[in-house]
């Protein structure tokens, strides 16, 4: 009896045929059960984490509420989870502090209720950034962070005068009179 090389503790097949490319003989123990050569022998293989091209650290674990289909898992999901002791409920979300994706200590990470105050987060953050307050809107008109914007449409806050401006111009668009001279030039080329 042998035990699989990659550390499992379970029992090594016998190899029913020779194959010198896999170092299996006939009749003796493989170094591995069937795939689980990867754990050690491959170079490419971390330990079940990897890394998403929008930054996020993943890692394996199958088993959680959380994994998506081949079995991965957000690292700072893990990590709060840990800090609180249970799983996150549906819905929750974990916000960087810093806004580095892959920075998942415990003291960088916020649990956030839902998606509207993750969102509110980074709103608040950017004002922080543009104003140094982090109070300021930004007027969706002229694209600029305020403290004094008051007004709001819908879920979106301007200043009077930019929304007015935008009004004026819209209807002037609306009810501008086609010019004749340019409608002949154009049916003309």
């Amino acid at each position: 009896m042998k035990l699989c090389e990659c550390g499992c503790g379970g029992e090594a097949p016998i190899a029913s045929i020779t194959q010198r490319r896999r170092g299996h003989i006939k009749g003796q123990p493989v170094r591995f059960i069937m795939g689980h050569n990867a754990r050690v022998s491959l170079p490419a293989y971390r330990g079940g984490r990897s890394r998403t091209s929008n930054g996020y650290i993943l890692c394996m674990d199958k088993e959680h509420p959380r994994a998506s289909k081949n079995g991965y898992v957000r690292e700072h999901i893990l990590v709060a989870e840990k800090a609180i002791g249970r799983y996150l409920p549906v819905g929750v979300e974990v916000h960087h502090v810093n806004e580095v994706r892959d920075d998942n200590r415990n003291t960088n990470l916020v649990i956030c209720e839902n998606t509207t105050y993750h969102q509110l987060l980074h709103a608040r953050m950017d004002a922080y950034r543009a104003t140094g307050n982090p109070d300021a809107k930004k007027c969706w008109v002229c694209q600029q962070y305020d403290l004094s914007i008051t007004r709001r449409s819908g879920r979106k806050w301007h200043h009077s005068d930019c929304y007015a401006r935008y009004e004026r111009d819209r209807k002037k668009k609306k009810h501008e009179p086609l010019n004749s001279e340019n409608d002949l030039e154009v049916s003309n080329e």
